[in-house]
């Protein structure tokens, strides 16, 4: 195949995802490898970009994955694209989290929120943000909308 067809390019993508959830280090590098070259190639490829960050999180490289994060975060965004810039925003906003940056985190949930109402990780991280400021009755709100939101998709599947 043409890695550099559109094809060509999710093929290697699934490649690399495929060797991250191997999750050693040897598998996390080969993955890494494969991001870079798709990079080279197309340098704000989303689905790379995401599979990058999450490589960086798998070697406890924060910093790192908050930066590729971050320019998911100020990509245009794309419904072709929407689960890959939902993982993305959904990521940068633990990380924020971890952080004690609950108004960043927030802006991304909302984010995601605009595009899928239906997020229930997007309502579940906004009820940790909630938790977190101390804001216990809406932390159980986010909460119970996370809870519907799983409910749902479960008898979806059934």
């Amino acid at each position: 195949f043409d890695a550099s067809s559109s094809l060509g390019l999710k093929i290697r993508v699934l490649e690399g995802y495929n060797y991250l959830a191997g999750r050693s280090r040897a598998n996390i590098d080969k993955a890494m490898q494969i991001f870079i070259y798709i990079l080279e190639k197309e340098k704000d490829y989303l689905p790379a970009l995401l599979g990058m960050s999450i490589a960086f999180m798998l070697e406890q490289s924060t910093t790192k994955a908050r930066n590729a994060l971050k320019r998911i975060a100020k990509m245009p965004y794309s419904h072709e694209l929407a689960d890959e810039f939902e993982h993305g925003y959904l990521l940068l906003a633990e990380i924020y989290i971890e952080k004690s940056k609950f108004d960043l985190s927030e802006d991304l949930c909302s984010r995601c929120l605009k595009y899928n109402l239906s997020c229930g990780k997007a309502w579940e991280t906004m009820g940790v943000i909630r938790e977190k400021e101390a804001s216990y009755k809406d932390a159980a709100d986010m909460y119970e909308k996370a809870r519907i939101q799983t409910v749902s998709r479960l008898n979806v599947i059934a």
